[in-house]
């Protein structure tokens, strides 16, 4: 049995593919992040650029900053 699917179906199965695509090659920076954590509110959170206010959350990207932590704190493979 053959499924008929018609073009608006083909173009929102595409830009399905294509978001799953660009999120997990990693060209857009995370923008939703999701807290697990009890520590705050648990959910969504936005992340934007904006500069810090007293009491905003602030998060790094472990990713951007894991490096350079290692590196002080001599957990780094040297040879």
């Amino acid at each position: 049995m053959r499924a008929n699917l018609d073009v608006q179906t083909w173009l929102f199965l595409a830009a399905g593919l294509v978001a799953i695509v660009i999120v997990s090659i990693d060209i857009v920076p995370d923008v939703i992040i999701y807290n697990p954590s009890p520590s705050i509110r648990r959910g969504f959170y936005a992340r934007d650029s904006g500069a810090p206010v007293r009491g905003a959350s602030v998060t790094v990207r472990a990713v951007d900053v894991a490096a350079r932590y290692a590196r002080l704190r001599n957990f780094t493979d040297l040879n």
